[in-house]
């Protein structure tokens, strides 16, 4: 029996060799002691190191997918962007063209504006028959334009 209670004291002495205030845990007895502190610093140190190399392994996999929706969504903006600039541009030179045939147009509705005045005027002095030619070469000129309106 006496046995029994010497093996389980010894027992209970290894097993709390952590909280036995007696055994050292600094300077130049520490060494022997069976964890050091350096010891279990180090086991700290490399298992975090391992978990956070399992953590970011983990994240990566569970990221992926999002990663590749974003790179495909990066690359739809990119041509979007690109086919908006040649539209821009595009409607940058139509633009140019409209102001252009509007200047046209109104250089050309001044123009007749003064030769109707001055037809107007002098409508008492014309004869008939230049009168009827002036209003055919009118109508034939109308038409022509109508008709082109039609094809464009």
């Amino acid at each position: 029996m006496k046995r029994l209670i010497v093996i389980g004291l010894v027992g209970l002495m290894v097993m709390s060799c952590s909280t036995m205030t007696f055994i050292p845990e600094e300077g130049t007895a520490a060494k022997f002691n069976l964890a050091t502190v350096e010891y279990v610093n180090a086991r700290n140190a490399s298992m975090l190191n391992d978990m956070a190399l399992q953590m970011e392994a983990y994240v990566d996999t569970v990221l992926a997918d999002d990663r590749a929706a974003l790179d495909s969504l990066t690359s739809e903006l990119t041509e979007i962007i690109t086919r908006l600039d040649s539209v821009e541009s595009s409607l940058t030179g139509e633009l140019a063209g409209v102001s252009k045939e509007m200047v046209a147009i109104k250089t050309a509705a001044s123009n007749t504006r003064t030769v109707v005045r001055r037809i107007s005027a002098s409508v008492d002095a014309l004869p008939t028959q230049t009168l009827e030619t002036l209003t055919k070469a009118v109508d034939a000129y109308l038409k022509a334009e109508a008709a082109k309106e039609d094809e464009e």
